[in-house]
């Protein structure tokens, strides 16, 4: 459906594969992020700075891209009286996919749950730092009840990992890797290099995650198996099936030596809807995140 600037593909990941990107237009002041995207999944399938050596998701080709993107790319988990249900795992006929110039947007609507989910992606213009920005709207087609929802990546890489080292060598590469929270903002950095090199240096740089809401409790999720638990493949969310999210949310999480996620978790008791933003991009140093 073509109207007046928007493009609209219903139910669109059975729909013929394309890709395409997001524009990086960031204006005077800004910084470009480059966004590849595919009509799968919740479409990013990679996105980052510079080139596939600035990746903050793992880069993958057209035809990777169309298999990964519902495994590696953006994942909603929502929880109601105990059942989890993924929007966008898996192809429905409620499903619709909206294109404009500048941003791209998806959209499910579960009438079992009487749930609509709205996500939409653009990228950050004329600031310091360049960021994909994800606007996350949930609607109540029911009753006022308490919702528990995961969103967000089951895998993020740090600044600084090398496109070709990564393929060959990832699981050496993920013990450099350390995630942090400075300021309610999460920081995704290398403890130092890892150039095959006698020198090693320290590393300043990182990939940052934020995300905001008002009047909304956010947590992160760094450590992907306080939601997939043994399922090593990401498919399944099956330590949030077994926990609530409160349960969760106590659990000791590993911050160093595996590839971390960044996943925002809220508990919420849904009147008419609610919305979130979340920003990933690239900082020079902590210092910087500041500006967020």
């Amino acid at each position: 459906m073509n109207t007046k600037n928007t493009y609209t593909i219903n139910n669109y990941q059975t729909k013929k594969t394309f890709s395409s990107f997001l524009s990086a237009i960031a204006g005077k002041m800004g910084v470009p992020i480059w966004s590849f995207y595919v009509n799968r999944g919740q479409l990013i399938t990679s996105f980052g700075t510079r080139d596939k050596n600035g990746s903050i998701i793992e880069f993958f080709p057209a035809n990777g891209a169309y298999i990964n993107t519902n495994k590696y790319g953006f994942r909603t988990f929502i929880k109601i009286d105990g059942k989890v249900y993924e929007f966008f795992g898996e192809a429905k006929d409620s499903q619709t996919m909206s294109i404009r110039r500048d941003q791209v947007s998806i959209s499910e609507i579960n009438e079992d749950l009487k749930l609509k989910v709205k996500i939409t992606y653009y990228t950050l213009p004329n600031e310091d730092e360049g960021a994909l920005v994800r606007k996350v709207e949930i609607f109540n087609l029911g009753d006022k009840r308490v919702i528990e929802v995961i969103d967000g990546l089951p895998q993020i890489l740090p600044a600084g990992i090398d496109y070709g080292g990564y393929k060959a060598v990832s699981n050496l590469l993920q013990s450099w890797m350390e995630a942090s929270n400075h300021n309610n903002v999460m920081f995704y950095k290398l403890r130092a290099s890892t150039d095959d090199s006698s020198e090693v240096s320290l590393v300043n740089d990182g990939n940052y995650y934020y995300t905001t809401a008002n009047n909304l409790d956010i947590n992160y999720i760094y450590d992907y198996k306080r939601v997939f638990g043994y399922d090593t493949s990401l498919t399944k969310p099956v330590n949030f099936e077994k926990e609530t999210l409160t349960e969760i949310l106590k659990e000791t999480q590993v911050s160093v030596n595996q590839v971390p996620a960044a996943f925002s978790a809220i508990k919420h008791n849904l009147d008419k809807s609610l919305s979130f933003i979340s920003l990933v991009g690239y900082a020079s140093d902590i210092s910087s995140l500041k500006i967020i």
